[in-house]
Formats: C-alpha cells, structure tokens, sequence
C-alpha cells in the first residue's frame, strides 16, 4: 500500500457509498483498499495502515471483526432487472464484518462491482435479504462469491468489550466505539476506561477525546498542555469521529 488516502463519503448508506467509492477508483486509479467505518467509531489510522500492509490488495480480501450469520436468509441476485440466481442460506458456518468497521481490498472491490453492475442492482439485493446491509455484503462475499472474513481482534466495535482494556493495549486497537442505551440516546456505555481518568465523563461520554490523548498526547487541548482556555472549550462538548480525524491529519 502506498500510503492512506483519507476520503469522507458525502453519503448516508452502504448502496451510495459503494457508487461513490468505484467512482473515486475510477477517477483516481490509485485506491487499494475500500473501507468503511460508522460516525461513532474512532479510526486509528496509524493502527489501519500497519494492518492494511500486511495483506496484498491485488487478493480479494474481507477484513472486519467477525460476527456469525444467522440461517434462514433469502438472497436474489439480479441481474439488471431480472433474478439471476437465488439462494437461501440455512447454515450458521459463515460470518460476516461487523458493520461498523470493515475493509475491503482493490481485487475482492472489482468482484463486487461486476455483481453490481446495473441499476438498483444492490438495493434490490439488500431488499431480498431483509437485513442489514453489512450482512448482505457479508453473505454475497462469502456464499456467493466464497471468499471467508479475515477476522482482526484488534477492530473493537460496539458489542466488544473495552472496559477491560489496559492502556498501553489501547494503542494496538484499530478502531473503538461505545454503545448507547436503545431507548435513552444519551446514556452511554461499553466505552474504554482509562485509570486514572483523563477527561470527568460528562465532557467526554464516549471517551473518543479521551483516546485521542492516549495516541496523540501531544495534542494541544489534551490535559497535558491545556491552559484554563481550552478546558472551557471542552467542557460540554463531545467531539465526533469527523473532527478528532481532522485533528489527526492536521
């Protein structure tokens, strides 16, 4: 891999951000890997590229935190406008990336554009299955175009447990993310928890400033070198994925 291309998809689903990642490659010609991560995942892209380097993206590879598929799912593929082929899936033996965080290489990306190719292609697959999209990409890597999940432990998303996790292991994650409660919105949790702590955990409830400091101590309003006015422009304020990604590229 040459070096990380960090490019934010203007889109809100899996169906868009696929057209609008084939189109970057299209254009530029230089994307390898094809990635996706959620809003409320905290990507470190020190970690991502190390990891990405390690695996040859002229190979179709799927790279994620594993989750196993449920059975009794029904997938049409289309063709253009008419079904191409059916499937329903019975067995529990294939897993899929977790939807949060995910990779997928330049080589495995042609596959799926070739599945693809032609309007609404995606979308009406997605339909078929009745689940999620990261699920359907799941099942047509693995049941249809029979490539397996590579599985990195180091990719933490909302259902693994960080609590738990020493700092100094902190580091070696490639991603993290916290869980809100389904009917509360604001009350968070599955978050890293750091001994002592950085941040009072109402300025910080996803404990994403929080890592930061941990990868970037340097950073001028982590409490190392924060002056009295930065603390006030912290207080109360939850920084998203988008700005603490900004915060590292600058």
């Amino acid at each position: 891999m040459g070096g990380l291309v960090y490019a934010a998809s203007p889109v809100q689903n899996t169906k868009s951000f696929f057209n609008y990642l084939t189109r970057q490659n299209k254009t530029e010609n230089t994307i390898e890997w094809f990635c996706h991560f959620d809003d409320d995942v905290y990507l470190n892209f020190k970690e991502l590229s190390k990891l990405l380097l390690n695996y040859n993206s002229s190979k179709p590879y799927y790279i994620g935190r594993n989750i196993r598929g449920p059975k009794g799912v029904k997938l049409d593929m289309y063709r253009w406008n008419k079904v191409k082929r059916s499937f329903f899936i019975n067995a529990t033996n294939y897993w899929y990336a977790a939807g949060a965080a995910y990779c997928i290489s330049l080589a495995l990306m042609k596959e799926l554009e070739e599945l693809f190719n032609g309007p609404a292609i995606f979308q009406r697959t997605c339909l078929t299955t009745s689940s999620s999209d990261d699920l359907t990409i799941g099942i047509i890597i693995n049941m249809v175009l029979f490539h397996n999940l590579t599985d990195v432990p180091h990719i933490f998303v909302q259902n693994n447990q960080l609590s738990h996790i020493q700092i100094s292991n902190l580091t070696k994650l490639v991603t993290i993310s916290f869980r809100t409660d389904k009917k509360n919105k604001s009350i968070v949790y599955n978050m890293i928890n750091p001994k002592p702590e950085i941040f009072p955990l109402h300025q910080d409830p996803t404990r994403f400033l929080t890592y930061h400091c941990i990868l970037y101590s340097n950073t001028s309003w982590c409490p190392a070198l924060k002056t009295q006015s930065h603390s006030q422009n912290i207080t109360n304020t939850t920084r998203s994925h988008e700005v603490t990604a900004r915060t590292i590229v600058e």
